[in-house]
């Protein structure tokens, strides 16, 4: 196969580096570092000792920030048995970054296909289609998943969390089921919030953003984030809240329904975010502590470019929704030797008042009522054995209940209700054990073995495993060889949903859990002391692949077949004379087999749909005096059109391959509060001004925003 070729040429490419490879100074190995300590919440933030400021740092020092998501137990993040992405504060700050979704963007092997609503963000060759809002990926903040469960969306836009709050993201690729359960299935992002230590040390903030988009409107962002020390307790508190006009953005020529639209461009197109986290931690004693955090988050936004009833005059579909949980932790340190910690998380998400959607009528529209409130509690051991070897013992449960979706018609001239479908509700559970032992093979070698088994009461039982082993070469080479495998689950939306109107989705109750195996074989390399490279080779096989068929009125979700990944992904890190930068390249063929049930040759995508075969990503920043300016480029392969859409055009297109460049320039030049930090920045997304096409459905592609100017100050007090 062609990536073969092509990954054989890279090898010999990166044999000759290792020739003249050097090792970062003083770089540890996997024996010399110190034992796991088990993670939860709190402690995923960094050690206040380390500093993150890129130019303060060397590579060796970014390679060696301590993360958990992959184990739950620290470690240097080069040497975790994972394929892992880590993207610091730093990072964050020097590139402007907005929201999470911004973030994971820019990181290798994922694509986002975003509607203007919400993004949805793939992974190596695999997007789940429509309306999936990244199902694919378990989103978490501080080791709590966030997904709205009613859907299994992830609402990863400046809704999420105020991004000053944000330590680091954590960036996983590849299967985590055996040890977050299901939809830990392609990967894992665990943003890491900061410690109120560090406010206490750097100061609380407020920071306002205002924007302009070329061919729409403006808007705004106010954030507020403080945190402090005070006795026993360490707390941080973050509020985010914003509006964004986008009316005129314009429907690409490109979308097969575009001669049958009666308006080209969005008439209404607002969107107003808010988030809002909380995260305290109290010392019951030297050996104990307990934690609260409270997380709220509320997507507010008009969808005027839905797969069904795009653009409509009469009025625009609106998404409004909320999603909710608080959550209590506990840790106790028995001994030197076993630790424990347990938790209880409720959570809750509902309809807005202003969600609706539009069905292309002039004299009613439907109001969509839906949501889910739920209850978990786990507990995990964790015992450590010799010097590096640890056993970690778990168990969680949840019980959502889940109240389906159900649509009442609205006389828009006298307000008159008619509800449409009954009401009806669903109580889902689940029991999930699990096992990791991580020991040490030698001086230079550690492996990890991991099992768990979900009882879910929808599903049945699920089993996941991973294993893997670490070890460094010569020339301070590591190199990781890695298996696993994950599930994801139906969403109660794709399992019970009732269809209201033409083109929408039915749900289908005897839907099973899509499967996935992964191997994957990562090589880091230090080619000199400011330059270090990456290459991963993964290969994913997922079973029972969810496809939506439709029946020339609506869509319906089925398990039908299997598909076949593998690549090459590229990673590259420098920091020279001021200059810091990255590099990333994705390279993946898919192959996915024929569906036995489809009746449409239109219907077969043997290279599968939506995801382009290449990416990459380029990007520096540099430091001079007061002055930092920072450049970022992504690159777009051609990305095969979604299948509904194929069935609509009848015939097989592409959406162009693009790219797009971000600008930035900041100053902390001046402030408004002798001795504390201000930070003045402007930015302009897409500079050249592509306006590039995502794949859509329904017969709509999607538009990207275009030229965006943003100029924001953050001032620390």
């Amino acid at each position: 196969m062609k990536i073969k070729a092509r990954f054989a040429s890279f090898l010999v490419s990166l044999s000759l580096c290792f020739v003249s490879g050097t090792a970062l100074p003083g770089q540890e190995k996997p024996g010399q570092e110190k034992p796991g300590q088990e993670m939860s919440g709190e402690d995923m933030a960094l050690d206040d000792s380390q500093n993150d400021d890129l130019f303060e740092m060397t590579l060796e020092d970014l390679f060696s920030i301590e993360v958990a998501t992959a184990t739950k137990t620290l470690e240097k993040s080069n040497l975790s048995p994972a394929i892992m992405t880590v993207i610091t504060k730093a990072d964050i700050s020097s590139y402007g970054y907005q929201s999470i979704s911004e973030v994971v963007n820019h990181v290798a092997g994922f694509a986002d296909n975003y509607d203007l609503a919400i993004h949805n963000i793939g992974v190596r060759g695999i997007n789940s289609g429509v309306r999936s809002g990244s199902r694919t990926i378990k989103f978490m903040i501080d080791g709590q998943a966030v997904a709205f469960r009613a859907t299994s969306q992830n609402f990863t836009g400046k809704e999420l969390i105020p991004m000053d709050m944000v330590e680091r993201v954590e960036i996983v690729r590849g299967p985590v089921s055996a040890l977050y359960g299901a939809n830990a299935f392609l990967g894992v992002v665990n943003v890491v919030t900061k410690k109120g230590s560090e406010y206490k040390t750097n100061g609380s903030a407020v920071t306002v953003k205002a924007n302009n988009t070329q061919a729409a409107g403006g808007g705004y962002q106010g954030d507020i984030t403080f945190g402090n020390i005070v006795r026993k307790w360490d707390y941080r508190i973050g509020l985010s809240i914003g509006s964004d006009d986008r009316q005129g953005i314009d429907l690409p020529v490109r979308s097969p329904e575009y001669n049958n639209q009666q308006n080209h461009q969005s008439l209404v197109d607002d969107t107003d975010p808010v988030s809002f986290y909380l995260r305290a931690k109290y010392n019951v004693a030297s050996d104990a502590n307990l934690k609260f955090s409270v997380h709220y988050q509320q997507l507010e936004t008009d969808n005027p470019f839905s797969d069904i009833n795009a653009l409509q005059s009469n009025g625009h579909t609106h998404i409004g929704l909320n999603n909710l949980f608080a959550r209590v932790d506990y840790d106790v340190q028995f001994s030197e030797q076993i630790n424990a910690h347990a938790f209880v998380t409720y959570s809750k998400g509902d309809t807005l008042d202003s969600d609706r959607v539009e069905v292309g009528a002039q004299r009613f529209y439907l109001d969509r009522r839906f949501g889910y409130d739920g209850l978990d509690v786990g507990a995990e051991v964790f015992i450590y054995f010799r010097e590096a070897d640890n056993l970690l013992i778990g168990f969680d449960s949840k019980q959502d209940n889940q109240k389906l979706e159900s649509f009442t018609r609205v006389d828009r001239a006298s307000g008159e209700r008619s509800q449409l479908n009954p009401n009806k509700e669903k109580t889902f559970t689940d029991l999930g054990l699990y096992l990791q032992y991580i020991v040490k093979l030698s001086e230079n070698w550690k492996a990890v073995l991991g099992y768990r088994l979900d009882d879910d009461s929808v599903i049945g039982q699920q089993s996941s495993a991973r294993a893997g082993v670490v070890g460094q070469l010569p020339y301070s080479m590591v190199l990781k060889v890695l298996a696993g495998s994950a599930f994801q689950a139906p969403s109660p939306e794709l399992l019970f949903r009732d269809a209201v109107q033409s083109g929408d989705i039915i749900g289908n109750p005897n839907l099973d859990a899509q499967k996935a195996s992964t191997v994957e074989v990562s090589l880091a390399v230090p080619i000199r002391d400011f330059l270090h490279v990456t290459a991963t080779y993964f290969n994913t096989t997922v079973d029972d692949l969810v496809v939506f068929e439709s029946d020339s009125s609506n869509l319906f979700a089925k398990n039908s077949t299997s598909s076949k990944t593998q690549g090459l992904e590229i990673e590259t890190r420098f920091l020279w004379q001021g200059f810091n930068g990255y590099f990333n390249y994705t390279l993946q063929d898919t192959t996915r087999d024929p569906n036995p049930l489809s009746l449409y040759t239109l219907e077969y995508r043997p290279n599968g749909e939506i995801f382009p075969e290449q990416m990459a990503n380029f990007g520096f920043s540099y430091d001079w005096s007061s002055v930092k300016f920072s450049w970022e480029t992504r690159w777009v392969d051609e990305r095969p059109a979604s299948t509904q859409n194929v069935l609509v055009a009848n015939q097989f297109y592409q959406l162009d391959s693009y790219s797009s460049s971000d600008l930035g320039i900041s100053t902390d030049s001046f402030t408004l509060i002798d001795d504390y930090k201000a930070t003045l920045r402007f930015g302009v997304k897409d500079v050249f001004d592509n306006r590039h096409v995502d794949p859509g459905f329904g017969g709509i592609d999607f538009p990207s925003l275009g030229r965006q100017f943003i100029l924001s100050f953050e001032q620390r007090f």
